[in-house]
Protein backbone atom coordinates (compact mmCIF):
# COMPACT_ATOMS: atom_id res chain seq x y z
CA UNK A 1 0.00 0.00 0.00
CA UNK A 2 1.68 3.39 -1.01
CA UNK A 3 2.00 6.10 1.99
CA UNK A 4 -1.28 7.93 0.14
CA UNK A 5 -3.56 5.02 0.17
CA UNK A 6 -2.38 4.73 4.09
CA UNK A 7 -3.22 8.25 4.66
CA UNK A 8 -6.64 7.76 2.67
CA UNK A 9 -7.42 4.78 4.79
CA UNK A 10 -6.61 6.15 7.83
CA UNK A 11 -9.01 9.77 6.70
CA UNK A 12 -11.78 7.02 6.42
CA UNK A 13 -11.70 5.31 9.80
CA UNK A 14 -10.86 8.55 11.70
CA UNK A 15 -13.79 10.45 10.09
CA UNK A 16 -12.77 13.47 7.71
CA UNK A 17 -13.62 16.60 9.86
CA UNK A 18 -11.46 14.91 12.49
CA UNK A 19 -8.33 14.17 10.07
CA UNK A 20 -9.23 17.72 8.38
CA UNK A 21 -8.27 19.13 12.12
CA UNK A 22 -5.34 17.57 12.33
CA UNK A 23 -3.64 19.87 9.97
CA UNK A 24 -4.93 22.72 12.01
CA UNK A 25 -3.41 21.26 15.63
CA UNK A 26 -0.07 20.52 13.43
CA UNK A 27 0.01 24.47 12.28
CA UNK A 28 -1.18 26.02 16.34
CA UNK A 29 1.88 23.44 18.04
CA UNK A 30 4.30 24.16 14.96
CA UNK A 31 3.51 26.97 13.32
CA UNK A 32 4.85 28.07 9.45
CA UNK A 33 7.93 29.88 10.99
CA UNK A 34 9.21 27.10 12.99
CA UNK A 35 9.16 25.28 9.56
CA UNK A 36 10.84 27.83 7.48
CA UNK A 37 13.80 28.05 9.80
CA UNK A 38 14.16 24.16 10.79
CA UNK A 39 13.94 23.38 6.65
CA UNK A 40 16.88 26.22 6.46
CA UNK A 41 19.53 24.62 9.38
CA UNK A 42 18.36 21.35 7.59
CA UNK A 43 20.33 22.14 4.31
CA UNK A 44 23.41 23.43 6.35
CA UNK A 45 23.50 19.57 7.34
CA UNK A 46 23.38 17.92 3.72
CA UNK A 47 27.07 17.23 3.87
CA UNK A 48 27.00 15.18 6.99
CA UNK A 49 26.92 11.02 6.43
CA UNK A 50 23.55 9.66 6.92
CA UNK A 51 23.71 8.34 10.67
CA UNK A 52 25.21 11.60 11.72
CA UNK A 53 22.59 13.61 9.82
CA UNK A 54 19.82 11.51 11.18
CA UNK A 55 21.11 12.65 14.42
CA UNK A 56 21.37 16.27 13.94
CA UNK A 57 17.85 16.58 11.91
CA UNK A 58 15.96 14.53 15.26
CA UNK A 59 17.61 17.59 17.13
CA UNK A 60 16.29 20.13 15.29
CA UNK A 61 12.73 18.88 14.99
CA UNK A 62 13.23 18.87 18.77
CA UNK A 63 14.85 22.36 18.75
CA UNK A 64 11.86 23.58 16.46
CA UNK A 65 8.82 21.41 17.91
CA UNK A 66 8.54 19.66 14.27
CA UNK A 67 5.44 17.56 14.35
CA UNK A 68 4.93 15.24 11.18
CA UNK A 69 1.59 13.46 10.66
CA UNK A 70 2.97 10.52 11.22
CA UNK A 71 3.83 11.55 14.75
CA UNK A 72 -0.08 11.99 15.25
CA UNK A 73 -1.13 8.59 13.36
CA UNK A 74 1.04 6.12 14.38
CA UNK A 75 2.30 7.35 17.70
CA UNK A 76 0.26 6.67 20.73
CA UNK A 77 1.42 9.66 22.56
CA UNK A 78 1.15 12.04 19.68
CA UNK A 79 -2.37 10.47 19.44
CA UNK A 80 -3.43 11.04 22.98
CA UNK A 81 -1.96 14.75 22.17
CA UNK A 82 -4.43 15.44 19.72
CA UNK A 83 -6.95 13.99 21.14
CA UNK A 84 -6.89 16.07 24.18
CA UNK A 85 -6.69 19.38 22.10
CA UNK A 86 -9.61 17.88 19.80
CA UNK A 87 -11.80 17.91 22.81
CA UNK A 88 -11.56 21.78 23.01
CA UNK A 89 -11.10 22.36 19.59
CA UNK A 90 -14.25 20.41 18.18
CA UNK A 91 -16.64 21.99 20.44
CA UNK A 92 -18.74 24.90 19.19
CA UNK A 93 -18.13 28.11 19.93
CA UNK A 94 -21.08 29.49 18.08
CA UNK A 95 -24.43 28.23 17.22
CA UNK A 96 -25.91 29.16 13.77
CA UNK A 97 -29.50 28.88 13.72
CA UNK A 98 -31.08 28.92 10.43
CA UNK A 99 -34.87 28.44 8.95
CA UNK A 100 -35.44 26.81 5.42
CA UNK A 101 -37.04 29.47 3.20
CA UNK A 102 -37.56 27.67 0.20
CA UNK A 103 -35.47 25.99 -2.66
CA UNK A 104 -33.68 28.06 -5.37
CA UNK A 105 -34.76 26.79 -9.21
CA UNK A 106 -31.29 24.45 -9.13
CA UNK A 107 -33.24 22.35 -6.04
CA UNK A 108 -30.75 23.47 -3.68
CA UNK A 109 -32.22 23.61 0.14
CA UNK A 110 -32.04 27.67 0.88
CA UNK A 111 -32.08 29.29 4.95
CA UNK A 112 -31.71 32.46 6.37
CA UNK A 113 -30.66 33.24 9.58
CA UNK A 114 -31.93 35.75 12.21
CA UNK A 115 -29.98 38.49 10.52
CA UNK A 116 -31.57 37.95 7.26
CA UNK A 117 -28.04 35.87 5.85
CA UNK A 118 -29.21 33.88 3.28
CA UNK A 119 -27.13 30.05 2.67
CA UNK A 120 -27.70 27.69 0.24
CA UNK A 121 -27.02 23.83 0.57
CA UNK A 122 -25.04 22.64 -1.85
CA UNK A 123 -25.36 19.28 -1.40
CA UNK A 124 -29.41 19.52 -2.45
CA UNK A 125 -30.14 17.89 1.02
CA UNK A 126 -28.23 14.71 1.15
CA UNK A 127 -25.58 15.82 2.91
CA UNK A 128 -23.60 17.12 6.24
CA UNK A 129 -25.29 20.73 6.65
CA UNK A 130 -21.66 22.10 8.11
CA UNK A 131 -20.10 20.38 5.37
CA UNK A 132 -22.83 22.03 2.07
CA UNK A 133 -23.64 25.11 3.46
CA UNK A 134 -22.39 28.28 1.41
CA UNK A 135 -23.40 32.15 1.66
CA UNK A 136 -25.34 33.34 -1.12
CA UNK A 137 -23.77 36.08 -4.02
CA UNK A 138 -25.36 39.34 -3.27
CA UNK A 139 -27.48 37.66 -0.34
CA UNK A 140 -30.37 36.84 -2.86
CA UNK A 141 -32.48 33.68 -2.75
CA UNK A 142 -31.49 32.94 -6.49
CA UNK A 143 -27.60 34.35 -6.39
CA UNK A 144 -24.90 31.18 -6.55
CA UNK A 145 -23.65 29.75 -3.92
CA UNK A 146 -20.60 31.70 -2.35
CA UNK A 147 -18.88 31.39 0.59
CA UNK A 148 -18.62 27.70 2.75
CA UNK A 149 -18.88 27.39 6.35
CA UNK A 150 -16.83 24.10 5.78
CA UNK A 151 -13.33 24.89 7.24
CA UNK A 152 -15.38 26.79 10.57
CA UNK A 153 -15.72 23.58 12.47
CA UNK A 154 -16.59 26.14 15.73
CA UNK A 155 -19.91 26.51 14.28
CA UNK A 156 -22.61 24.41 15.09
CA UNK A 157 -25.98 24.74 12.86
CA UNK A 158 -29.34 23.98 13.94
CA UNK A 159 -32.43 24.32 11.47
CA UNK A 160 -35.32 26.34 13.01
CA UNK A 161 -38.89 26.69 12.44
CA UNK A 162 -38.49 30.44 13.65
CA UNK A 163 -36.31 32.45 15.66
CA UNK A 164 -36.28 33.43 19.56
CA UNK A 165 -36.84 36.70 20.04
CA UNK A 166 -34.38 38.50 21.36
CA UNK A 167 -36.27 41.62 22.63
CA UNK A 168 -39.04 39.21 24.16
CA UNK A 169 -35.82 37.46 26.01
CA UNK A 170 -34.56 40.81 27.08
CA UNK A 171 -38.30 41.76 28.86
CA UNK A 172 -38.21 38.54 30.59
CA UNK A 173 -35.07 39.29 32.47
CA UNK A 174 -36.43 42.82 33.51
Amino acid sequence: MSLLQDYEEAREKIGHKKYDAIEVYLNEICPQDNWKTYKKELKKIDHLEINEWEKQKKKLEKKYGIVFLDDILYSEEGWKKFEEWYKSYSKPKEILEIKAIGIDNWDRPVYKDNKGIIYKDISLGKGNLRDSLCTSVNNDFYGEPETPLIKDLKIEIRIVDKFKDKKKENDKIR
